[in-house]
């Protein structure tokens, strides 16, 4: 039999999934689809390592508390490892503004779960070695890397097996390589409900971690069936990241986290002066009230540079009960459009002294909603 870890990213603010299809998504408490997806892996009996982004917890917080309630009751099944509240490009952060957006998001994680892991899944797999440090004074002993995102000539100098990563001020972390060849398979399996090569590909695996994005399910027809058929057909025995062995690690190795591309969120320099904006604003962030750091958490959201600087995906998905293979369009949303309203607020704001929280609570736009339940969350927290 072999062995999985199933670690799984959730990001809500994803440059694929609209607003108001999220809010549909979380909306019907245990009939709703989020809740049904998470039931899943109750029914199944199956471990899974669950990474919210903060600020898609505030959502499910404030819209679908069930899903709260059953990852809470469900301790061995469900654990959380704790994200940051934005889903943030952390190359473009202060040590400030990403320490801010970490302790966000360990507030809202740790005030709901007390189930969470020692390990760090950071965005986008991007970390500056500057960050280390800022993530041992959280308490996080480990971060993980996915070296397939990589080129060749770097992907080959990340070990295979756990390793030391070092930061600046003499600090260090455990590092784990998630397997690329897993996700692949995995995403292969769930577009085509074939789930033999994925099953045999874990039997012969020796590297069973598995990395995925856990909003893609919500992104093609059918996806929570076929999610269900794909933990129907396993036989895996399942753990968590932090049963992974540490390892035997030589006192001379060294390894920096690896700098990853920015090439797909700035391909065409698009969203070259927006980042400048966000940098400005930044340089004042200590001074920020809770309103003014709610938006900017809003706006340094990666996937507003995605949803316009990346192509819509392109997929051969396979019908459940025909087995016709058709191509299926996965689009890009108005995120960039989102992050432009927010940005231009908080610089009005600023600017001007003035709040726009009164406007949003009567705005039913499906980003003010999220916007609502964020700052009503966060709010009752401090």
């Amino acid at each position: 039999m072999g062995k999985l870890i199933d670690v799984v990213n959730f990001n809500a603010d994803a440059s694929c999934l609209p607003s108001e299809k999220w809010l549909k998504i979380l909306s019907g408490g245990k009939e709703s689809d989020f809740y049904k997806w998470l039931e899943l892996y109750v029914t199944f009996d199956k471990k899974i390592s669950l990474g919210v982004i903060g600020a898609s917890l505030c959502d499910v917080v404030y819209y679908c508390p069930e899903a709260i309630d059953l990852i809470k009751s469900n301790k061995n099944i469900f654990n959380i490892i704790i994200r940051p509240f934005s889903h943030d490009n952390a190359l473009l952060r202060s040590r400030d503004s990403f320490r801010l957006n970490l302790e966000y998001g360990v507030k809202v994680t740790k005030s709901y779960f007390d189930n969470t892991s020692s390990t760090f899944l950071p965005p986008e797999f991007m970390l500056l070695s500057e960050q280390i440090p800022v993530l041992s004074s959280f308490g996080f002993s480990s971060v993980l890397v996915n070296s397939s995102r990589l080129p060749d000539y770097m992907a080959k100098k990340i070990p295979e097996t756990s390793f030391l990563v070092q930061g600046l001020k003499s600090s260090n972390l455990m590092c784990f390589p998630v397997s690329g060849r897993l996700t692949m398979k995995y995403l292969e399996s769930i577009h085509s409900y074939k789930f033999s090569k994925i099953n045999k590909l874990v039997e012969n695996e020796h590297n069973p971690v598995l990395w995925r994005d856990g909003e893609s399910i919500f992104l093609i027809p059918d996806g929570i069936n076929r999610e269900k058929e794909w933990l129907k057909s396993e036989n895996v025995e399942r753990g968590w990241i932090d049963d992974l062995s540490h390892g035997h690690i030589k006192n001379n190795d060294f390894y920096t986290y690896p700098a990853h591309s920015f090439l797909a969120w700035m391909e065409e320099f698009k969203m070259f002066g927006y980042i400048n904006r966000i940098n400005a604003l930044e340089k004042n962030i200590k001074k920020f009230n809770l309103e003014e750091t709610l938006l900017w958490l809003q706006v340094i959201n990666s996937d507003v540079l995605s949803s316009i600087e990346k192509k819509d995906v392109c997929i051969d998905l396979v019908n459940y009960s025909n087995k016709e293979s058709t191509k299926f369009t996965i689009q890009r949303t108005h995120r960039g459009y989102e992050g432009e309203e927010f940005i231009y607020i908080l610089e009005d704001v600023l600017l001007n002294n003035r709040t726009y929280l009164e406007e949003f609570l009567n705005e039913l736009s499906p980003h003010a909603l999220k916007y609502i339940a964020r700052y009503k969350v966060l709010k009752e927290l401090n």
